[in-house]
């Protein structure tokens, strides 16, 4: 019984750090499509004032 219950802080903290890493993913996700959406406005801003 011992044995059981030290692995039960583990996985404590494995569910706490998937939790965390999904979402440092979303995150990074929304920071790169507002950096393409800034990107992409930049670019129709100089095409419309070169042409």
């Amino acid at each position: 019984m011992v044995a059981a219950n030290q692995f039960k802080p583990r996985q404590a903290r494995d569910a706490i750090n998937r939790r965390l890493y999904k979402r440092l993913i979303i995150v990074e996700t929304a920071i790169h499509r507002v950096f393409v959406m800034i990107h992409l406005g930049f670019v129709i801003i100089h095409r419309g004032f070169a042409i």
